[in-house]
């Protein structure tokens, strides 16, 4: 017969830090005035800061400030266990900003209402998107200038055959 096993409050506390640390995003809990209650260590890294230091304070200094009112909206606007998804800018405290993809969740636990937030910074995607759109042209340009190269060679080798017709 199988063991039992119950997880005690300190088993699954860590438990559930272990499979939060494993998670490729930024992971912030947020309590229902705003401040940020517990991050995984991928959050750290987004916003190349301490747990320390961000802990504590309000989630929204971690948004570009003409995006603010859309993330405020979202907390407004969820109902318990509904999600909020979008793209926008944050800014760390350099004042260094970058784009993210953003998904907030409200949940109540225990007469508690708390935000989950999920944060995939979208630096590297921007930066591949834009070397593909710059690749996408560039082979453009080539396609029309091959093109043209064989148009001229087109109308070179019919004037070729046209001179040697005529003298034939």
């Amino acid at each position: 017969m199988p063991k039992e096993y119950t997880l005690t409050f300190d088993s699954f506390e860590d438990l559930l830090h272990s499979l939060l640390n494993d998670i490729g995003d930024g992971v912030f809990f947020i309590s229902y005035d705003m401040k940020i209650m517990e991050i995984n260590d991928r959050a750290c890294e987004i916003f190349e800061n301490s747990r320390k230091n961000i802990i504590g304070m309000d989630c929204r200094d971690l948004i570009a400030s003409g995006y603010k009112r859309f993330l405020n909206q979202a907390f407004r606007d969820l109902n318990d266990f509904e999600s909020w998804a979008g793209e926008m800018i944050a800014q760390r405290q350099d004042d260094d900003t970058f784009p993210i993809d953003i998904t907030v969740k409200k949940f109540s636990l225990v007469n508690q209402t708390l935000f989950c937030l999920i944060i995939r910074d979208l630096t590297e995607y921007q930066t591949l998107k834009e070397l593909l759109r710059q690749e996408k042209s560039h082979r453009r340009e080539m396609y029309v200038t091959l093109k043209n190269l064989m148009r001229a060679f087109e109308r070179e080798r019919s004037g070729i055959e046209t001179g040697i017709s005529h003298r034939i």
